[in-house]
């Protein structure tokens, strides 16, 4: 698990699945993207998948 400090991020097998902590409630899931690190300077979430990094802004 991951949090930006808003939400929390699970990876389950290659999606991401966005957590509202207060209600518990999965908000959104991010198919094809599993993240190893959370850089809170830029809010992004990283991984690398075929030798390619990725990224995801939390929108924090």
């Amino acid at each position: 698990m991951l949090s930006d400090g808003r939400r929390l991020y699970s990876v389950q097998g290659s999606a991401t699945h966005v957590w509202d902590p207060v209600t518990g409630h999965r908000t959104a899931t991010i198919a094809g993207f599993a993240p190893t690190c959370l850089h809170r300077g830029t809010g992004e979430l990283a991984g690398i998948a075929d030798g390619v990094l990725l990224r995801w802004r939390t929108g924090r």
